[in-house]
């Protein structure tokens, strides 16, 4: 069920694979998850796929930070 916040937006489940594209070469998947981060789109994701970005960030790019 959506609410009136979510009237008009598209909700989308952004995967990994386009999360690890946007944050480590930017181009068109950046674009997506720029539209999620102002409010164009509503990005629904799960527990899953954000360990699944943060073994793929640490592991494969090396990305050394610190996750809450």
């Amino acid at each position: 069920m959506t609410n009136s916040v979510d009237k008009g937006r598209a909700r989308v489940v952004i995967d990994t694979n386009v999360i690890i594209s946007a944050l480590n070469f930017g181009g068109r998947p950046k674009d997506i998850l720029e539209m999620a981060r102002t409010g164009l789109i509503r990005n629904v994701i799960s527990p899953y796929i954000l360990q699944e970005v943060k073994q793929v960030l640490t592991g494969k790019f090396s990305w050394q930070r610190e996750w809450k």
